[in-house]
């Protein structure tokens, strides 16, 4: 999904990852990969270090053999570090180095669109350190994971919000997961208590307006759309209830939005070949009187 992959790659940069120099076959923990016998977790973990992060070259970033470059080699630093860790928690699970370093597995499956591999994973972890967890990424990131899934239904994003209230101790995350969740959820009318939520609890920011703005949106649908107002050029009252029975387009425009302005005359193209099959334009000027 689009939203999550976006959300995935802001959360990799916020933790720090770049691309990686050392690269090396190691099977990846799922059912379809080779058997190998188990290694010693401190010899995994000597592996793990040396997958290192090189510097980017940030003055080849406008070139774009260089980007599909870099964004090989990031995937390949993933690969690598998902695979070792993976590799570490089924051999060590308990410990805290695993349970520490099983998150940064985590966001890495997301950013590779393999996100539900992690699931097995996150029900055993939490089976180990309890539901409430101290570690907030790890709670966080469950809860990224278990929402992506797109096989879930609404209902289950909505328990993974939950779950999330009751694994993190201070829920320090809990907006950015809530608005992550209202982006993902299908049904609208399942929206509402979120955003309601972000409204309450981040009053007179840009994200509540946000949310209020579709909140109003959700709630207007279903409903008959109302509009009165007298056309600024002929004097006459314009009402969409005068209109009734025929195919109406209201399109809202100003001067000053170039996109609106280039598109008018296609609007009146439209209308001249359809006016005749009962097709009307409603024409909304957001300019300011004066």
């Amino acid at each position: 999904m689009t939203q999550f992959n976006r959300s995935w790659q802001f959360l990799a940069l916020a933790a720090g990852l770049g691309w990686c120099l050392s690269v090396g076959p190691v099977w990846a923990a799922d059912s379809d990969a080779p058997t190998q016998a188990s290694r010693d977790p401190a010899r995994i973990l000597a592996d793990l270090d040396v997958v290192v992060l090189p510097k980017f070259d940030r003055t080849r970033s406008d070139d774009p053999a260089s980007r599909e470059e870099q964004s090989r080699r990031m995937n390949e630093f993933l690969e690598r570090r998902a695979a070792l860790i993976g590799e570490l928690w089924q051999v060590d699970s308990t410990s805290a180095v695993a349970r520490r370093l099983i998150v940064e597995r985590w966001r890495a499956l997301g950013q590779l669109h393999r996100g539900k591999e992690a699931l097995p994973e996150i029900k055993n972890y939490f089976s180990i350190a309890g539901e409430r967890s101290a570690n907030e990424d790890a709670a966080f990131f469950a809860a990224i994971v278990e929402i992506d899934q797109g096989s879930n239904t609404d209902a289950d994003r909505l328990a993974a919000v939950d779950r999330y209230r009751g694994r993190s101790a201070d829920q320090s995350r809990l907006l950015p997961l809530i608005t992550f969740a209202v982006n993902e959820i299908k049904d609208d009318r399942k929206r509402l208590p979120l955003l309601e939520e972000i409204v309450a609890k981040k009053p007179g920011t840009r994200e509540a307006a946000s949310a209020e703005g579709r909140i109003r949106r959700i709630k207007k649908t279903g409903h008959p759309f109302e509009l009165d107002f007298t056309d600024a050029i002929t004097g006459r009252p314009v009402s969409i209830e005068g209109l009734r029975g025929k195919v109406v387009i209201v399109e809202f425009w100003a001067t000053w939005c170039a996109p609106c302005r280039a598109f008018l005359p296609k609007l009146r193209a439209l209308h001249e070949a359809h006016h005749k099959d009962g097709l009307e334009i409603v024409s909304v000027s957001l300019d300011a009187p004066g």
